[in-house]
């Protein structure tokens, strides 16, 4: 299991939200070009990277702000929030993101599961899963919510998605620990997934938990950027 740290981005800045509410917002003093080195000579291989903004209102303005993440980290980024079409992916692309995280795009039209896989490749896809607590998929920056997460799940299976990303909304920036018993359900039920879980992990306890889930990489945004959390742990 890798761990994948994240970095939120809001007009340039690092910061978090609690369980999704943008009204509940934690800035970091440190730039995000800053966090991206750091994690860079910490071990970390794969970086996680949202456009908050671009999220909520499907406007993409960080372009030159993700730009200098991907060069200052030197590894895997990926990127979510405000995708849209396929030239904001490959826009994403051209500057060295090798994936490109879709929610809202793909829940609201499943039929583009297939077409976004068969022109990128399934490696350069990730499907966001974002679950409220009636495990129904959240879409529009977490504002918005009906869709259950079973039904999206089996478009993405029957649409060759590999990699898919899993937040629990009510446990993200909660600091309550992950959801395992969900986790270990998805990985479970859905084999040809590549699960990357997100929301609730504090420490390497947490991600020991997560690893024995069968997960294949955890995504961790507050307990990394506040310290709780250091050198890179080996994947297996």
């Amino acid at each position: 299991m890798l761990t994948i740290p994240a970095i939120d981005l809001i007009d340039g800045q690092v910061v978090r939200l609690y369980r999704g509410d943008y009204q509940q917002v934690t800035r970091f003093e440190q730039t995000p070009t800053e966090f991206a080195q750091s994690f860079a000579s910490k071990g970390y291989s794969v970086m996680h990277v949202v456009d908050l903004a671009a999220a909520k209102d499907g406007v993409r303005t960080q372009t030159d702000t993700i730009a200098a993440l991907v060069e200052a980290f030197g590894g895997t980024v990926q990127v979510g929030g405000g995708i849209r079409s396929p030239q904001d992916a490959l826009e994403l692309f051209a500057i060295g993101v090798k994936r490109v995280v879709l929610g809202t795009t793909l829940v609201k039209d499943p039929s583009a599961m297939a077409e976004w896989v068969d022109r990128f490749g399934p490696e350069h896809v990730v499907l966001a899963a974002d679950l409220d607590s009636r495990m129904r998929v959240a879409t529009d920056g977490w504002t918005q919510s009906d869709l259950p997460a079973a039904k999206l799940f089996e478009r993405a299976s029957s649409a060759g998605i590999k990699h898919v990303l899993s937040t629990v909304i009510q446990r993200d920036g909660a600091m309550q620990g992950p959801d395992t018993e969900f986790y270990r359900r998805l990985v479970s039920d859905w084999s040809d997934f590549q699960v990357q879980a997100s929301g609730g992990v504090r420490n390497d306890q947490d991600l020991q938990r997560l690893r024995e889930t069968g997960v294949s990489g955890a995504i961790v945004g507050r307990a990394m950027l506040q310290g709780a959390i250091g050198q890179c742990q080996p994947a297996a």
